[in-house]
C-alpha cells in the first residue's frame, strides 16, 4: 500500500491478520507478482528511503491538497539491487513490531477498563438534568454540557469503588504548563507540542528544537519535563485531552498547550497516562473544557479536580508493564525499519 494523498509516499504491507479489508482513494495498491524476484518488503523498504521519497515526492502534483496519480505510481523506479534479499527480513520484523506495539497498548488498555468495570456504569445520553443552583455557584458553570447526566454518573461510579482521589491531591507539585519556545534550526532541546501527544505515545522523530540558552533561561524551568513525567494536551478541539507517559531520557521542553502532571508515589505515572487518556480523562475533559471560537482549554485548578481511579498498586503495575513493552517494540521497531531504509541507500549509492 502507498499513500497517494495527505502522507504522500508512506508505504507498508498488507499481511492476513488484517484482513479482510478494503482501501479508500487516497491508497494504491501495489501488487507484486514475482514475489521471489522483488520481495513486497523491500519494496515498502526502499519506498519509505531517502530515494523512494524522492520520486513520490517529484510526481506528486496539486496547490494545497497534493495528490500522487496512480499513472505516476505506476512508473515510479525499484532498483533490483544484490543484497536486497538482506533488507527485506528487517522491514518485515519492524512492522510486526509496530503491530505488536499496537496490541500491547491495546491490551493496557483492555486491563484498565476491565478494572473499571464499564458494564456496571450507565454513560447513557439523559434529556435533561436538574442540579441545585448551590452547585452552579460552587462550580462557577451554567452550561448544560457541564451537568449532563452521564458524567455525574461516572464521578458517583468512581467514588463508590473506594478508589476514587482527587487529581489536585496526588500530586507532587502543582500542575503546571510549559511556555512558548523560541524555535532554533538544528537546536540541542527537543520541543514537544499538542501534535507530538498522540493516541498511544509520544513523538520525538520530527520535532523541531529550541537552544540551550532558552533552556537554561530561569523563567522556562517550567517547560522542562523529565522521563515519566504525564502530558496533558489543555488547549485545541482536536487534541484537548489527549495524554501519554514520557517514557524517553530526552532533553526537552513543552510549549504552552500541554500540562505537566507529576504524581506522587502510590500513583503510577504511565498509568495515570493510560487512564487520562481512556475513557474515565476524555469523559472529565469533554465536561470541564471552557471557551469558545476555537480557544478552548483545560485550567490547571480544573484538572487537578480530576477524580481517578488509584487501581490496586499491582494493576497499576501490570498497565505499566505493558505500556512500556509497547514502547520498546516500538522503538525497535522504528531502529529496524532505519536500518532497513539507510542499507538500501546505501546499496543505490554505491552501485
Amino acid at each position: 500500500m502507498l499513500s497517494t494523498a495527505g502522507t504522500i509516499g508512506n508505504a507498508g504491507v498488507v499481511t492476513a491478520n488484517i484482513l479482510p479489508a478494503n482501501i479508500d482513494q487516497d491508497l494504491a495498491r501495489i501488487k507484486i507478482y514475482d514475489q521471489r524476484q522483488l520481495d513486497p518488503w523491500y519494496v515498502a523498504a526502499f519506498l519509505n528511503s531517502r530515494f523512494g521519497r524522492l520520486q513520490t515526492k517529484r510526481e506528486s502534483t496539486g496547490q494545497v491538497q497534493q495528490h500522487l496519480a496512480l499513472e505516476k505510481v505506476r512508473q515510479l523506479r525499484v532498483p533490483l539491487l544484490d543484497g536486497r534479499d538482506v533488507i527485506a527480513p528487517k522491514a518485515q520484523r519492524s512492522f510486526e513490531l509496530f503491530r505488536e506495539a499496537e496490541s500491547l497498548y491495546a491490551q493496557a488498555e483492555a486491563l484498565l477498563t476491565a478494572e473499571l468495570g464499564p458494564d456496571r456504569l450507565d454513560l447513557s445520553e439523559g434529556l435533561y438534568s436538574v442540579r441545585r443552583a448551590s452547585e452552579s455557584l460552587q462550580a462557577r458553570r451554567i452550561d448544560a454540557e457541564y451537568y449532563k447526566p452521564k458524567y455525574q454518573r461516572l464521578l458517583e461510579y468512581i467514588q463508590g469503588t473506594g478508589q476514587g482521589v482527587r487529581l489536585g491531591d496526588w500530586v507532587t507539585e502543582p500542575i503546571k504548563r510549559g511556555v512558548q519556545p523560541e524555535y532554533v534550526d538544528d537546536g540541542d532541546v527537543v520541543v514537544i507540542n499538542s501534535q507530538h501527544v498522540g493516541k498511544t505515545h509520544i513523538t520525538l522523530d520530527d520535532n523541531r528544537s529550541t537552544s540551550w540558552e532558552f533552556y537554561q533561561t530561569s523563567t522556562n524551568q517550567r517547560a522542562i519535563v523529565r522521563r515519566y513525567d504525564v502530558l496533558l494536551n489543555s488547549t485545541g478541539y482536536i487534541t484537548i485531552g489527549r495524554c501519554q507517559t514520557l517514557l524517553d531520557d530526552v532533553q526537552a521542553v513543552i510549549d504552552g498547550h500541554i500540562s505537566i502532571i507529576r504524581p506522587k508515589e502510590g500513583l503510577d505515572p504511565v498509568y495515570l497516562g493510560l487512564y487520562l487518556n481512556a475513557p474515565p480523562g476524555q469523559l472529565q475533559t469533554e465536561r470541564s473544557w471552557t471557551g469558545s471560537s476555537g480557544q478552548i482549554e483545560l485550567r490547571s485548578e480544573v484538572i487537578s479536580d480530576f477524580v481517578i481511579l488509584r487501581a490496586p498498586i499491582h494493576i497499576q503495575q501490570q498497565i505499566r508493564n505493558l505500556v512500556e513493552q509497547s514502547h520498546q517494540a516500538r522503538r525497535e521497531a522504528k531502529r529496524l525499519l532505519a536500518e532497513a531504509k539507510a542499507g538500501v541507500e546505501r546499496m543505490i549509492e554505491e552501485a
